[in-house]
């Protein structure tokens, strides 16, 4: 006479067989994953490359900042809804700004942070510890990227005495570096701040040395996303 297993003995196979599918699915095969993350590295690098001059400084002005971008970027590249973590800032809708006004709230605001910039010049300051003739004038080297300044929070333009050099004349080389930058202020932050693609000098030490090749070419591969 034939004989059945008995219910209670059968049911533990099913439960354990139906536990094994998920488990084999949850782990991805190694070359699949290594993949995936090389692409994922390979779109956030690009990403990071497309950002101008302006809004590396902006991050770099505001780290607290970083961990959330990158937290989003990933999940934007995933496919992946937000995560719940993910800190955002709330507010109003944001209002497109032109260039001169964000480099002018972008100043204000790093500087609070920072408050690294150094002596600070007048324009009239400037004017008489460079011999420049008139306001004009420095207005002038202003407009054609020969020196370093911007709108302050109260009291005008103003211009890092940093950039001159002991006759207090504009460090040579500043005209093939500014050009290179969005805004003067973020020129002067890259000026001011230790450079990887420098062995970890100051490009405006290197500049008070004369060594304005190096500083320039530096400054070109800022320009072209190379953020060493």
């Amino acid at each position: 006479m034939p004989t059945t297993e008995p219910e209670d003995k059968v049911r533990p196979r099913k439960g354990r067989r139906s536990r094994q599918g998920p488990a084999r699915e949850a782990h991805p095969e190694p070359e699949t994953s290594n993949r995936r993350e090389a692409e994922l590295v390979s779109r956030l690098h690009e990403s990071v490359a497309a950002l101008g001059p302006t809004a590396v400084t902006t991050l770099l002005a505001h780290p607290d900042t970083i961990r959330s971008a990158l937290a989003t970027a990933v999940r934007v590249h995933l496919d992946e809804p937000l995560a719940e973590e993910v800190e955002t800032v709330a507010g109003p809708p944001a209002a497109l700004l032109d260039h001169a006004e964000a480099e002018r709230r972008l100043s204000r605001r790093t500087r609070a942070v920072q408050n690294e910039d150094g002596e600070l010049l007048t324009t009239e300051e400037f004017a008489r510890r460079a011999g420049a003739r008139s306001r004009q004038s420095v207005h002038n080297w202003l407009r054609k990227g020969r020196i370093v300044g911007w709108e302050g929070a109260k009291r005008g333009f103003v211009f890092p005495a940093e950039q001159l050099d002991e006759r207090g004349r504009p460090l040579n080389g500043l005209g093939g570096v500014v050009p290179h930058f969005e805004g003067r202020y973020s020129a002067w932050c890259w000026l001011r701040d230790r450079n990887g693609a420098l062995d970890g000098a100051r490009p405006i030490d290197l500049l008070r040395r004369n060594d304005v090749a190096r500083v320039e070419s530096a400054a070109r591969g800022y320009a072209q996303g190379d953020f060493g």
